[in-house]
């Protein structure tokens, strides 16, 4: 409980301080992008020896985090809040994984599910861009936006 303070509330410091350098990166989201680098971080920093054999995983989820990125700047000029359920999930699976990491050591079976699904939200995301004419937030998932272009 006292590492989720602490983190919350340097994520906080860190999006306000952005707050007053770029507006546009908090409005955007930056406490979920600063959250994610501060995390990778700490595994890397600290828990290297345990992730090394595993780090291609991580890699794959980079690649396909900065794929969603340049998808949404080459459609729409910027980063758009999409809101998928299969994300907003991402975020609770490899926040617990990096936890279990931090505290507990390796869980290989909670590593592979959460980079693998993290993955997998990456690749709908990019898919939900590429169907959206427009930048739209809250769209909740891949099944939502179809369903909406059918009516």
């Amino acid at each position: 409980m006292v590492s989720i303070t602490v983190q919350l509330n340097f994520d906080y410091a860190l999006s306000f301080r952005f707050f007053l350098l770029w507006q546009p990166l908090v409005e955007t989201g930056a406490r979920s992008q600063l959250t994610y680098i501060a995390g990778f971080w700490a595994i890397f920093s600290l828990k290297w020896q345990e992730i090394a054999p595993h780090v291609s995983w991580v890699f794959a989820f980079a690649i396909a985090w900065i794929a969603l990125y340049l998808a949404m700047f080459i459609k729409f000029g910027g980063i758009v809040g999409l809101h998928t359920y299969s994300f907003k999930a991402t975020a609770y699976l490899q926040g617990a994984c990096m936890m279990g990491l931090l505290w507990f050591g390796f869980w290989g079976w909670l590593y592979y599910l959460a980079i693998g699904w993290g993955i997998l939200a990456c690749l709908e995301e990019i898919v939900i861009v590429l169907l959206l004419p427009e930048a739209k937030t809250d769209v909740k998932g891949l099944w939502w936006v179809l369903r909406g272009a059918n009516r």
